[in-house]
């Protein structure tokens, strides 16, 4: 086996910055605008954009200072707009574009290999971890959350505790504590948090809870026991 590099070097913090910033994009995503015009436009809009302006001129000579100044806040404003529906087109670096944008650039700079994204997928011979298995009961278990969640049983389970719970916050808390803890040492913590979060949404609605933070760290506690 071959020894493991442990030095920090120009590629080991470029991975770090680009993994950095590939996550702030996914938490905000930033919309690219594209200069491809849209593919067909009116006359009449034509004629309405050429109008437009001179109208908007002629109406601020005679207008006083004030609606000189609202004038040019619409022109500037129909302007934005006009420029809009002429590109209407752009890029969207969001979850589903940036981490495959970042892997393609840390190619690029040979940062990482071939040889890595292939062991990112199905795994490290000598690890013993399959990703791809790992994302594939992720998947089956979101499946049958948004299937469960689709017949009702969490909002039915909701508006039951809700209704029985007699106005006991201190001891609906307890139960979901106890509950989560339960179902994290009996399964895993994506089934935790797959399972719970959708009951606390509808929880949150039905007793009208205005901030379901408590709720949401003991579930993240519980998750990672």
């Amino acid at each position: 086996m071959a020894p493991i590099d442990n030095e920090l070097n120009v590629h080991s913090w470029l991975v770090v910055i680009t993994f950095m910033v590939v996550i702030a994009i996914v938490i905000h995503p930033v919309h690219i605008p594209l200069p491809i015009p849209a593919l067909s436009r009116s006359k009449h809009a034509t004629e309405q954009q050429a109008q437009t302006p001179t109208q908007q001129q002629a109406e601020g000579t005679t207008a006083s200072t004030t609606a000189t100044v609202i004038d040019q806040e619409i022109n500037e404003a129909n302007a934005e707009t006009t420029k809009k529906k002429r590109f209407p087109y752009h890029f969207t670096l969001d979850i589903a574009t940036m981490p495959v944008l970042g892997v393609l650039f840390l190619l690029a700079t040979q940062s990482i290999d071939g040889k890595s994204v292939r062991d990112g997928f199905v795994g490290a011979p000598e690890s013993g971890v399959e990703p791809y298995a790992v994302m594939i009961l992720f998947f089956s278990l979101a499946y049958i959350c948004i299937s469960l969640d689709m017949t009702g049983v969490f909002q039915y389970a909701a508006f039951w505790i809700s209704k029985r719970g007699g106005g006991g916050g201190q001891r609906i808390f307890l139960s979901f504590f106890l509950l989560s803890s339960v179902m994290s040492g009996l399964t895993s913590n994506d089934v935790v948090v797959l399972t719970m979060t959708p009951f606390l949404v509808y929880y949150s609605h039905a007793v009208d809870l205005v901030t379901p933070i408590a709720f949401l760290m003991a579930e993240i506690q519980t998750a990672n026991i």
